[in-house]
């Protein structure tokens, strides 16, 4: 057997693994449909038709899905589609080559024109049983019987042999009265009013097995279809169905079935699909309605009304409440049948939609002083603009009220966040910057910016946070605090057990706020034997952004680091320092300086570090860091040769440290430099970037030499 020709770009990744199982089972089936009707009961080729197929079934059926054949379309551009087992329904042409899909489908069609079928579905759970007697019925050769006759007599047969995780759809079950129906949609409709309806036939089953069978109608109906119009249009129409009673007390609340079968995000596409089609036969919108726009209109009331209130709010994301909102806006939902959160949230939706209508005349009223009644008014949106997410406009709003404030006020009275209450939205803001799903995200920072102060003790623990974008905005917004945050940056390291990038980061903030005191100097002191080689980098670079004398004796100790990354690090701390200690620019004379051929040779990352904290030293001091320049030099040139012959008595630098010597003399060097730049340029060896680099370094210095004015 031929599978699809290209499964990975025709079936997502989910569906790969079972489709040339389902490709399998299905050729299987449909060659078992057409031989087993030839045999009589107890031949052998009877047993050979269906040997294997209903393992290949039970393998098919371990996903809980069901497995649906169902013709689309009409006349010779007929198909027959795949429902239920794959994430969507699919053509039985794409299981298949198309030299082996073609008459396939054309023999398995002609099988449903036959008998007038729309439809044959096996669900999870079906017995052997089931399934032997389904092959033995559907194999028997079409009899000649009216319409119905042949409805029913299939339906008795299925009965009879208690044949329950089976569906079986004729033409004439589908509702072709009304002409708008998706296809899809009428056979859904078809599947729910027969399957319904057969289920009290089943005596042998008990009342708790035929709900379970009900709620397995729903389920395996509904949740494998993705397009939301077609749900909806199930929804608003099942109405026509006709009522069931199972357990001889209650009839099945077709709706309420439908909803719970749903996952939550289909639930909230019917219902947003729902919601358009209200807009479009709105009474508010279109006063000129006929009968059946009016008919239309009520029963999309009457179902969005039942799903919202037959609807698990904990699963329902934020994204949801704007449209609730609006159906309670429009009176179709009532506010005081809604949970209490949710009554909040559509709250919230209308201060918002009150505040921006009438943002330009409240940001407007503020500026006449605190005393104004508005002032009052505008604080309370404030938590409404949190609530639904808008930052950009919080900030706005916040930044007006603060600066009235002060303008009142000076600081005469208590601090502006108690006035505002920031307080209480303390868990929101911060929840809302953890929701890395949260489109609008970065906007929060600007509002924690400006409320950092008071959060200040709720933001340190986010430097541990996992999501590194958070981690580094945190810490920026701490170090902009200043000193007055560094007695909670320490207070929260008593801990011992921290996690190693938890203290990088503090030590970090401490770093950028640059404070000499005691405090800060001993606590850094403390994590330079950190076991975590970055805790102990970032001491080191803390160092460097302080300065002082105690930390440049701490750095010029750690040159002689066993740790190369720890010695980097200390190199280009040490390039921060104004005027750079002589052991320092001893120790870079030392790195850089030719070496002969029987010395050791210095680790190429250092070098490199040398050079970039020459460069650094520059933007201090130019003439401190060009008295490097002959050693510079000296480093490019090779050993002299004599008639022809180089004598090498030193060891040549490695490429990317030349590199970086270059780049280092285009920027210090003098013109003495341009002859061994320009020399290095002929060098085949060269990549063209790094030519082009030295050539703009010699422009540089030529640009330097030349006289101004």
């Amino acid at each position: 057997m031929d599978p699809a020709l290209n499964i990975k770009k025709t079936f997502p990744l989910t569906d790969q693994p079972i489709v040339a199982r389902l490709a399998r089972f299905t050729l299987s089936f449909v060659q078992a449909l057409l031989k087993t009707g030839y045999y009589q009961p107890g031949n052998l080729g009877l047993t050979v038709a269906k040997k294997g197929l209903y393992q290949d079934l039970l393998e098919l059926h371990k996903s809980d899905r069901e497995i649906s054949f169902m013709i689309h379309g009409q006349g010779g551009v007929a198909d027959i589609l795949v429902y239920g087992l794959l994430s969507e329904v699919a053509s039985l042409k794409t299981l298949f080559s198309p030299d082996m899909a073609d008459p396939l489908v054309v023999k398995f069609r002609d099988y449903f024109d036959r008998r007038r079928l729309v439809n044959i579905t096996m669900k999870p759970g079906m017995t052997y049983e089931e399934f032997d007697g389904l092959i033995d019925i559907m194999s028997e050769p079409p009899e000649g019987l009216h319409e119905e006759q042949a409805v029913a007599l299939m339906t008795g047969k299925l009965v009879a042999h208690q044949i329950v995780h089976v569906s079986i759809i004729h033409t004439e079950e589908l509702d072709t009265s009304h002409g708008s129906l998706d296809e899809m949609a009428q056979l859904l409709l078809a599947r729910l009013n027969k399957d319904l309806q057969i289920i009290p036939f089943y005596k042998h089953l008990t009342v708790e097995q035929m709900l379970a069978v009900k709620t397995q109608v729903f389920v395996g109906l509904l949740q494998p279809l993705k397009k939301a119009t077609v749900l909806k249009e199930v929804l608003v129409h099942c109405d026509r169905i006709v009522p069931v009673t199972i357990d001889a007390t209650q009839v099945v609340d077709i709706e309420a079935e439908f909803s719970c079968a749903l996952h939550p995000d289909q639930r909230m596409k019917t219902l947003l699909e729902c919601t358009r089609d209200l807009e479009t036969v709105s009474p508010r919108t279109h006063p000129s309605q006929n009968e059946l726009d009016i008919a239309y209109y009520e029963r999309l009331v009457s179902v969005i009304k039942k799903m919202v209130l037959d609807m698990d709010f904990n699963q329902v994301q934020e994204e949801a409440y704007d449209l609730i909102a609006t159906l309670v806006f429009e009176g179709i939902v009532p506010l005081e049948t809604l949970p209490e959160k949710l009554i909040a949230q559509v709250q919230a939706k209308q201060a918002t939609d009150s505040y921006l209508r009438e943002k330009t005349t409240i940001l407007e009223t503020l500026e006449l002083g605190w005393q104004e009644p508005a002032v009052v008014q505008s604080i309370c949106f404030i938590p409404a603009l949190l609530t639904r997410n808008e930052f950009v406009e919080m900030e706005t709003l916040s930044a007006r009220l603060q600066s009235t404030w002060e303008k009142t006020f000076g600081d005469l009275r208590e601090p502006f966040y108690t006035q505002i209450g920031i307080d209480g939205m303390r868990e929101t803001l911060l929840s809302k910057l953890k929701n890395n799903q949260l489109a609008q995200r970065k906007d929060i920072l600007p509002v924690l910016e400006r409320f950092s102060q008071p959060l200040s003790s709720s933001l340190i623990p986010l430097c541990a946070d996992p999501d590194i974008w958070v981690r580094r905005n945190i810490c920026r917004i701490l170090a902009r605090l200043g000193e007055p945050v560094i007695p909670n940056l320490i207070g929260w390291m008593e801990e011992t057990t921290r996690h190693w990038y938890f203290v990088r980061n503090i030590v970090m903030i401490l770093g950028d706020i640059g404070s000499t005191d005691e405090v800060t100097r001993q606590f850094l002191k403390r994590y330079q034997q950190h076991p975590s080689i970055p805790v102990r980098e970032e001491v080191l670079m803390s160092f460097g952004k302080i300065k002082g004398e105690k930390m440049e004796g701490y750095l010029l100790h750690e040159l002689g680091n066993k740790s190369i990354l720890l010695r980097n690090r200390a190199v280009l701390s040490l390039g921060n320092f104004y005027p750079a200690p002589e052991p320092f620019l001893t120790f870079l004379q030392e790195t850089l300086r030719k070496k002969r051929k029987e010395e050791a040779q210095m680790d190429e990352r250092i070098e490199i570090s040398c050079c970039l904290a020459i460069e650094m030293m520059a933007a201090f001091d130019l003439e401190r860091a060009q008295s490097f320049e002959p050693l510079l030099i000296d480093a490019l040139t090779p050993d002299k040769s004599f008639l022809g012959l180089t004598r090498e008595k030193h060891q040549e630098k490695g490429y990317e440290v030349r590199r970086a010597i270059c780049k280092l003399l285009g920027v210090i060097g003098t013109e003495n430099a341009v002859p061994v730049l320009t020399w290095l340029l002929k060098e085949k060896q060269w990549l063209p970037q790094d030519k082009d680099m030295v050539l703009q370094g010699v422009r540089h210095i030529q640009r330097r030499a030349q006289p101004t004015g």
